[in-house]
């Protein structure tokens, strides 16, 4: 009782808000009970006024709605402070048709009547009822405006409308801007107000206009002068632009923190969509290709990290003691963030752990629990320990907990606790002296208990006694079991990892290393992968069965402190220094480059020069790629996936392969001259071409689907592709010692270049005769690639670089295109004929504005020291890179997949505070 009377004492309108609120706690009492705490979890008389306010509100019209709005916006004020206070108003002042409305709301017990002037009954309502909070909030210059015009108007009413009390210039304006959108909310007065200034400052226009016609004359030049001046103004604001964008892309680039290195540079588009401003985007990119996600906690540095079983939570721990846990597929928190006693001394990146079924979560420190993982609530306390407990697993039941305890005596124990209680099930057993950290791994069935520890042994234990049964001299600062229980990745604190048989103790050291000591580690559940962080802010992905690098990962600003993998196998979380976990693609299909896997293109022992091996079919959907075994593969080239696979060639690699135009055939070249069409949707072949004695080269087609020319090292013949026949005999061509290098036919069919080691011929298709040589600067080509247009040609240098050359003068259009360490191999244009890509001996595409000739952010990396050859989709939306390593990739080169990338990345927007700090002065708008 005493609680309610002090909710309504001394406030207008307190008894009928009183029996509101009795009414609605008696529909929730307890037996015949009203409770105080049901009372306050609704947020007593204020809770009240906010549900009745809404529910009066929902019972009205459409059109009462509006007038409900806006005649409670006229009854909120603002005091001396800014605060929102209640005002009260005469009824006369409303404006037509509220009255109505005014009385519903009475009826409802929101306003009150009396003595001709309405208030809201309750000032709990204008600071409890979220609606009305939201209209206060969306128009707060607009409210003032009107309050200083409803002040203006009834001053001026009172004055007996004398006519100096009106509105002019700049106020006149923005009043009446804000009455044409607002028109229902004004009284009589306040249009009466408008009406008359409005008159008034058109009477002093037009006197206005007489003065100025006199000074239009004098104004000629000074508009002349003035346009000169707005000119040179925006070239000033458009440089300014330009550089505020190129500045972001450079900081972007020299940004540690992924996601804001991705937000500058995505902002450095937003402000100036160029060629530099996207290739800085796309060089943020490429920088952590992997990364798919970002997330921050609100604890600082990141100690411990664990994904649920069912991977759908995600629990990291700040060293703080501050626990997050985050939706991994919203990346959204689950709660909020809860801060665990006893955490602020956590020891290592294994201080939080999901139980095998996910409904419990232990947290290790000097306090440690087991925790709901639903709602982080505290299920289970573990006895206070003067030491630190980490690196906690669950037996498979889900009955045990196992950890680590470093006792204030420098002694490490592994001990076994009761999760449910958190009792002690048995003495702790001593393992080493601290300060050394000791990594505690169960396997999959439980059978067995590991304890490492670098610079000692590695234990495997008894998970009941947890005595010893086999010791192995091989130890790691951290370390991880593969799902069979069998291998064991370490990593120790001068960087090496190392993989162990723990059944026969073999030992194998990785191909690779840390530069710095190894913070954490995990396997997939395959077993195949493994991932290492460490002290060097980088992420090593391994191939278990071979111990090599598949891939390093990098994108975090300071030292990575914890690793765990998806249970589906397709997604890595690393925790770091920078409070930020980021998520990683580790099967690819998540990247704007996504890797797809074809056998090798050549035997290892080929000693010849690489020949195209694929072909985009006309229509984009069908990837052809030739293999060393004979074999030409078919894939779906939106899915990567192989559709069909049939023997081409036997007893050697396919050399040469392309798609005629506006059919299934397939022209695939051999050894020995081998040249057949074979119909790609069976795998039989049609016809074989005979005249060559070298493997061919890639086929070239003219635009009319009409011819096919096809080259070798040491002839060119000529093909009707209609009729099948050749068109006279091949035609040698020694014009190199070398022989040929490539061949490229024009699109109208009358022109063959041909690259060899002395340059680039010009070779007409008629006779088959030499008609002239390119007049660049003279020297070997690689390869050659008429545009789609038949007005440029491009040529690649073996010293790594390509020129556009023009088709009418033979002269080059643009700088040299360089940037490769090797031979150039491989040509193609985009469909719109303005970006060229180019390949190479190392691994790398480089792709080319081709009208400025500058390169469109750094190289896009396949695979090091291996060919790959470049094609790009008919749409022009991707970008093929196919090797003869046997893992090829297709890269989304549209800037707006960049752009929305970049944005799914980070999950965010620059914030205003970011914006002002990088470039005060300029307006804020977020680009994602």
């Amino acid at each position: 009782v005493e609680a309610l009377l002090a909710d309504v004492e001394g406030r207008p309108g307190g008894l009928p808000l009183l029996s509101t609120t009795l009414l609605e706690l008696w529909g929730r009492r307890d037996g015949s009970t009203l409770r105080l705490t049901e009372y306050t979890r609704r947020g007593g008389v204020q809770g009240a006024v906010a549900r009745l306010a809404e529910d009066a509100y929902r019972r009205l019209d459409a059109a009462q709605q509006i007038e409900a709005r806006a005649l409670i916006l006229r009854l909120a004020g603002e005091d001396e402070t800014g605060a929102i206070v209640r005002r009260r108003i005469a009824l006369a002042e409303l404006a037509a048709g509220a009255e109505g409305v005014a009385a519903e709301l009475a009826d409802r017990r929101l306003l009150t009547v009396s003595d001709g002037a309405v208030e809201v009954a309750h000032e709990a309502l204008l600071r409890e009822w979220p609606r009305l909070r939201s209209w206060l909030d969306e128009d707060v210059q607009g409210r003032r405006l009107h309050r200083r015009l409803d002040e203006a108007a009834r001053a001026w009413d009172a004055d007996d409308r004398d006519p100096g009390g009106l509105y002019r210039g700049a106020r006149l304006a923005a009043a009446l801007d804000w009455a044409a959108a607002h028109e229902p909310e004004l009284n009589a007065t306040e249009r009466a107000f408008l009406d008359d200034s409005r008159h008034a400052s058109g009477r002093a226009q037009r006197r206005l206009r007489l003065v100025l016609a006199g000074v239009a004359s004098l104004l000629v030049l000074a508009v002349i002068a003035g346009v000169v001046a707005l000119d040179q103004r925006e070239r000033a604001r458009d440089q300014a632009t330009t550089a505020a964008a190129q500045r972001l892309g450079a900081q972007a680039l020299a940004e540690g923190d992924l996601d804001r290195s991705l937000l500058l540079a995505r902002q450095g588009v937003a402000l100036d969509d160029t060629l530099q401003t996207r290739g800085n985007l796309l060089a943020a990119l490429i920088k952590s290709p992997a990364a798919i996600g970002i997330v921050s906690g609100d604890g600082g540095r990141v100690t411990g990290l664990d994904i649920s079983p069912d991977d759908r939570t995600l629990a990291f721990v700040g060293a703080d003691g501050t626990l997050t846990l985050i939706d991994a597929r919203t990346r959204r928190p689950v709660v909020a963030p809860q801060t665990v006693a006893g955490h602020l001394r956590a020891w290592g990146p294994d201080d939080v752990r999901f139980s095998p079924d996910g409904t419990r979560l232990s947290v290790g420190g000097t306090q440690p629990v087991v925790l709901e993982a639903r709602s982080a609530r505290v299920a289970a306390a573990v006895p206070p320990t003067e030491g630190v407990l980490y690196g906690a697993r669950f037996s498979p039941d889900g009955r045990t907990l196992y950890a680590v305890v470093n006792d204030p005596s420098d002694r490490t124990f592994v001990q076994r606790l009761d999760p449910r209680t958190g009792a002690r099930l048995s003495p702790p057993v001593y393992v080493a002296r601290a300060p050394a950290t000791v990594t505690l791994l169960l396997t999959r069935d439980g059978r067995r208990i590991v304890t490492t520890l670098d610079g000692g042994p590695t234990v495997i234990r008894d998970p009941r006694t947890l005595r010893p049964l086999r010791r192995l001299a091989v130890g790691g600062d951290t370390a991880a079991l593969a799902p069979d229980g069998r291998t064991m990745v370490v990593g120790r604190r001068d960087g090496s990892v190392r993989f162990v048989d723990l059944a026969s103790g073999h030992v194998r050291t990785a191909a690779g290393r840390h530069d710095g000591p190894v913070t954490a580690s995990a396997f997939a559940p395959d077993g195949r992968t493994a991932v290492t962080t460490g002290e060097d802010s980088r992420a090593i992905v391994w191939n278990a069965a071979d111990a090599d690098v598949r891939e390093t990962l990098s994108g975090h600003a300071g030292v990575m402190t914890a690793v765990v993998i998806s249970h589906d196998g397709r997604t890595a979380y690393t925790a770091g220094q920078d409070g930020k976990v980021v998520f990683w693609d580790l099967e690819g299909d998540r990247r704007l480059g996504r890797p797809f896997v074809t056998a090798p293109v050549f035997p290892r022992d080929f000693a010849l020069p690489p020949f195209s091996s694929y072909a985009l079919a006309p229509d984009g959907q069908t990837l052809a790629i030739g293999h060393g075994d004979g074999s030409v593969s078919l894939l779906d080239a939106r899915t990567l996936r192989e559709r069909s696979r049939f023997r081409a060639v036997a007893g050697g690699p396919v050399f040469g392969i392309g798609f005629l135009p506006g059919g299934p055939l397939l022209a695939v070249g051999g050894p020995n001259g081998f040249v057949g069409l074979f119909d790609a949707s069976n795998g039989r072949l049609v016809r074989r071409l005979p005249g060559h004695t070298w493997p061919l080269h890639a086929p070239g087609f003219s635009a009319d689907g009409r011819l096919m020319a096809t080259a070798s090292a040491d002839a060119i013949q000529l093909w009707t592709l209609r009729a099948g026949r050749p068109v006279g005999s091949p035609r040698a061509y020694p014009s190199s010692p070398a022989g040929i290098a490539d061949a490229a036919l024009s699109p109208d069919g009358r022109t063959l270049a041909v690259a060899s080691a002395l340059g680039v011929d010009i070779v007409d298709v008629r006779d088959v005769q030499r008609r002239s040589t390119v007049p660049t600067l003279p020297g070997p080509a690689t390869s050659v690639r008429f545009g789609r247009d038949g007005r440029s040609l491009v040529i690649g240098r073996p010293e790594g670089y390509a020129e556009v050359i023009s088709t009418r003068t033979w002269r080059p259009v643009t700088r040299r295109l360089g940037g490769h360490t090797g031979e150039v191999m491989s040509l193609a244009m985009s469909p719109d004929g303005r970006t060229l890509a180019t390949g190479s001996w190392d691994g790398t595409v480089w792709l080319y504005d081709i009208a400025s000739g500058q390169p469109l952010g750094t190289p896009l990396r396949a695979v090091p020291n291996h060919v790959v050859e470049p094609e790009f989709s008919p749409d022009g939306a991707y970008l093929f890179a196919i090797t003869d390593a046997g893992r090829s990739w297709r890269w989304d080169v549209r800037p707006a997949a960049w752009r929305r990338h970049a944005c799914a990345v980070a999950g965010r927007s620059l914030t205003r505070s970011e914006w002002n700090e990088l470039l005060p002065g300029r307006d804020y708008a977020p680009a994602c």
